[in-house]
């Protein structure tokens, strides 16, 4: 599950809930050292006036662990997101927001891991380095007859948006330990 926002000069928006889902490894790097390397598709967004905002993902984070305990473990490091699409709205009124941002979304990733036998749960935090929205952009200005004139627009980097959720995981190792 993730609980994610889009941060849009410093303010979140509302929460919106979506879903995670993906694959896992550790690879040990010493007694209580490892490295995760991730694949998993992430429905990131927030709620706005005019619906669910929704962004797509294939994340790809690349952790670095430490194992406090044979059961509890933190991790951290850097998750590169591939957007899938992007949307505002449902149904026939939803509006593609896709070629309005930036196909590559970096980001810092921190969390916990608690793991029971071949069950786990991940709680983790993930958050946009850059701004998600393309620097140049053509913003549409509608006059009083309702027709549209469009207008180049750069968009200041303190300006643009950046995605931050709240993920938690529960997952089944296969094989292995």
């Amino acid at each position: 599950m993730d609980y994610s926002t889009i941060l849009a000069q410093g303010h979140a928006n509302p929460y919106a809930n979506g879903l995670v889902a993906g694959i896992t490894s550790d690879i040990d790097a010493g007694k209580r050292f490892f490295i995760s390397p991730q694949l998993y598709y992430a429905q990131k967004g927030s709620t706005t006036s005019a619906g669910i905002y929704r962004i797509n993902y294939l994340s790809l984070p690349v952790l670095c662990g430490y194992r406090i305990t044979s059961r509890l473990k933190v991790l951290l490091g850097v998750n590169l997101g591939i957007l899938l699409n992007s949307k505002i709205g449902e149904g026939d009124s939803a509006f593609i927001t896709t070629s309005q941002l930036q196909r590559i979304d970096p980001g810092l990733d921190a969390g916990l891991r608690y793991q029971l036998g071949r069950w786990g749960v991940d709680v983790s935090f993930v958050r946009s380095l850059i701004g998600i929205e393309k620097t140049n952009q053509t913003l549409y200005f509608y006059n009083a007859q309702g027709m549209g004139f469009p207008q180049p627009y750069t968009i200041p980097e303190s300006e643009k948006s950046k995605n931050q959720s709240f993920e938690l995981s529960i997952y089944y190792l296969f094989g292995g330990k």
